[in-house]
């Protein structure tokens, strides 16, 4: 299960104090209750908390930011999990960014589409940025003032 793989991979940021809270977008899945019961009982496990999706993938991000503790949201999509150093490179990047977006490429071919998506000034919520939680809680003026991220020296890889 893809978002079982993020949860663990998480579990490594959380003991050395940087992850304190995980927030589950789960899903409307039509047809299949069984599915949203099992994702449902894995947030409830790790004591992630679940926010429903809307449909709106903006708002949904925004949403789970409001429910999420913490002066940074990490964003991250079911199944995708981080390569060796992360935490030293999130933790430097949380410190020394003066607040400024981040982002963590994923690996491969697929790294170099996340790198010019970046280059373009755009306010839209990905996977792998790492930004502070008041952009996403805020009344978007933080996010009108978006400048292109940070690239972290990490990449992401995507489990399925």
């Amino acid at each position: 299960m893809a978002l079982a793989a993020t949860l663990g991979s998480l579990v490594e940021g959380a003991a050395a104090g940087l992850i304190g809270h995980a927030v589950v977008i789960l899903p409307g899945l039509p047809g299949q209750p069984e599915h949203a019961a099992q994702l449902a009982a894995l947030a409830d496990a790790t004591g992630a908390e679940l926010v429903m999706a809307s449909g709106d993938v903006q708002a949904d991000w925004q949403h789970a930011a409001h429910a999420a503790r913490g002066d940074w949201v990490l964003v991250l999509n079911a199944g995708e999990v981080f390569t060796h150093g992360w935490i030293a490179a999130i933790e430097r990047h949380a410190m020394t960014s003066g607040g400024r977006m981040g982002l963590v490429p994923r690996t491969g071919w697929h790294g170099l589409g996340d790198r010019l998506a970046a280059m373009r000034v755009s306010s839209r919520i990905r996977g792998g940025q790492i930004m502070p939680r008041s952009w996403l809680t805020g009344d978007g003026a933080a996010l009108a003032k978006f400048r292109p991220p940070l690239i972290l020296g990490i990449r992401r890889e995507t489990l399925r």
